[in-house]
């Protein structure tokens, strides 16, 4: 997962959706970016822990984040947005240069 100050909730990319079975995809919404539009759908989860933070009942947005991060040090699934953010610190380290 990847931190997004910006992003305006949790996204899960379709391949983690189909490796997390208890999760259902339901609803269609469209987003609208530099790229056109797309259409796409909500998941919830049950419980999303990040080290000590925990959120219950999270609403992700399913769709691709593939693309997103040149190069990343391993696979990139979704982003977490501000739903996470509030009152967490966060360190920040680089790869790769």
């Amino acid at each position: 997962m990847i931190v997004d100050t910006g992003a305006s909730g949790l996204v899960l990319d379709p391949s983690a959706l189909a490796a997390l079975p208890t999760l259902e995809r339901f609803g269609v919404f469209h987003v609208v970016g530099m790229g056109g539009m797309l259409k796409s759908s909500y998941a919830r989860g049950g419980r999303l822990e990040v080290g000590p933070l925990g959120v219950e009942g999270p609403m992700f947005m399913v769709m691709s984040v593939q693309g997103l991060v040149p190069n990343p040090p391993g696979p990139v699934i979704g982003i977490l947005g501000y739903v996470c953010e509030g009152g967490v610190c966060v360190c920040v380290g680089c790869w790769g240069g």
